[in-house]
Formats: structure tokens, C-alpha cells, sequence
């Protein structure tokens, strides 16, 4: 019989607040091969279309009005903008 480890409470605004970079997401939870990523953003990114991740277009995401947090639910290891050459790594927080 296999063991689940204990679920754990992400507080979110508290998590937002432990770190100040942008376009660098933080690995909150996992499930299921996926993460679960806090990232926040400012001004623009590089236009991308990431192939791997089913992402329909090619865009450039940006975030005009100051800083914006997101929630991001990704698989497991995908760069942040779905190419290693220009990607930030997403870490544990």
C-alpha cells in the first residue's frame, strides 16, 4: 500500500511575497507530472511560441500596468516560455 505525502497549504499572497524577481517563475506544487508556478511579470517578454507545451499562438507576453502575478500550471520541467535558449528555469520556492 503506497503512502500519499500529506497535502500542503500554499498560502499565495504570502508566497508572492518571498520573492521580487520577475519573469522567474517559483515551483509552489506539483501534481500529476505538472507544477504549479507563481511568476511575476513586468513590462515585455520575447515573442515565442512554445511547441511543446500545446500553447495555440505565438505571442509576447507582457504586463503594461506594473507588476502582474500569475498562477501558472505547466508539465513538469517546461521552460517558463517553452525554449531552453531563452527560458528561465522555474525553482522550488
Amino acid at each position: 500500500m503506497t503512502t500519499l505525502p500529506k497535502p500542503r497549504k500554499i498560502h499565495l499572497a504570502e508566497a508572492f511575497e518571498a520573492f521580487d524577481e520577475t519573469w522567474a517563475p517559483k515551483i509552489v506544487a506539483s501534481y500529476n507530472g505538472n507544477d504549479v508556478r507563481l511568476v511575476k511579470t513586468e513590462g515585455e517578454r520575447v515573442w515565442h511560441k512554445p511547441e511543446e507545451t500545446g500553447e495555440l499562438v505565438e505571442h509576447p507576453p507582457s504586463a503594461r500596468n506594473g507588476v502582474v502575478k500569475l498562477l501558472l500550471i505547466d508539465p513538469g520541467g517546461t521552460p517558463n516560455i517553452g525554449d531552453d535558449a531563452t527560458a528561465t528555469r522555474a525553482v522550488e520556492l
